[in-house]
């Protein structure tokens, strides 16, 4: 936790990852699939979407879904996207596109009754919620940025993979076992910056990244369909008249800040009251600044 940082009290059940699943609740989606995700507090206040991206899970969130729910003034939703987390896990590349992933979205808003709400987004989280506004923008009542895919400029994905036996034996290193581990513990420490986390969120990390080599092979082979698709996400939220907050791990060297945030501002109207920068944070600033970024969230929630 940095210095001065809001702390946050997380419930018994979200200090390891069986106890948090078993929070967790489910439904089954119009392809068939079981998708997981986190409901907390009272249905009747207004509501907060919190997705993830690769190769995370839920599990990413959990401290700020807490001091959220704290509040006492939120309804908070954090989505297992399908092939990650405690979600359906099927080994079907074609169920992993942006566009599937926004309509499974749009699918669970359905299930829940919800009408409008704040939708947050980090990594493959964007262009996945994007896809999702771009079928039903009217549902979208404020958007908050952090670290996500929106320009060419500044993004500079690890690899892209190809769709050939190097790419799928790639993507097998997350599936479980020792590699596994090991492709976690090091996308954690290159993903934070001196930010240690114990071993049960370390493990929590790893147990819900199992299985997801589909879901990751098809996200690193598409890369190119992602970013072909830029200019019609960046043309779906300049005319979507919401407000945007964006919050950002100054020292990303994949989703770089100084040229994605500039963009963002220019083509969206982000004024600066609206653009934080988590100094030092990198790209998992859910784990190195927390109740920041909570804070962040409700004070934004609280404009008019």
């Amino acid at each position: 936790m940095a210095q001065n940082e809001t702390k946050i009290e997380l419930p018994a059940s979200f200090e390891n990852y069986g106890d948090y699943k078993k929070e967790l609740s489910y439904f089954r989606a119009s392809d068939g699939y079981k998708m997981a995700f986190l409901d907390l507090g009272d249905k009747n206040k207004e509501a907060i979407m919190l997705v993830h991206g690769v190769p995370m899970s839920s599990w990413l969130y959990r401290k700020i879904a807490a001091a959220l729910e704290a509040s006492g003034k939120y309804r908070v939703i954090v989505p297992d996207m399908l092939g990650y987390g405690a979600s359906d896990k099927p080994n079907k590349k074609e169920l992993y596109s942006p566009a599937a992933h926004g309509k499974r979205l749009n699918e669970l808003a359905d299930h829940l009754n919800l009408k409008k709400w704040t939708h947050v987004v980090h990594d493959a989280g964007g262009p996945w919620s994007f896809e999702m506004i771009t079928q039903q923008p009217e549902r979208i009542k404020r958007l908050v940025l952090l670290n996500t895919i929106l320009y060419k400029e500044g993004f500079e994905p690890p690899m892209y993979l190809k769709e050939n036996m190097i790419g799928k034996s790639y993507a097998s290193l997350y599936n479980g076992g020792a590699a596994a581990k090991a492709m976690i513990r090091m996308t954690l420490k290159n993903g934070t910056n001196q930010c240690p986390l114990t071993k049960q969120e370390i493990k929590g990390h790893i147990k819900a990244i199992k299985g997801s080599r589909t879901a990751i092979y098809k996200f690193f082979t598409g890369l190119k369909d992602i970013e072909a698709r830029l200019p019609v996400y960046q043309s779906t939220l300049k005319s979507l008249n919401v407000p945007i907050s964006v919050i950002w791990g100054s020292g990303d060297d994949i989703l770089v800040g100084k040229e994605q945030i500039p963009l963002i501002q220019e083509n969206l109207g982000v004024s600066d009251a609206n653009i934080h920068s988590i100094i030092g944070g990198v790209h998992f600033i859910q784990e190195e600044r927390p109740g920041d970024i909570a804070s962040y969230i409700m004070n934004f929630m609280k404009k008019k």
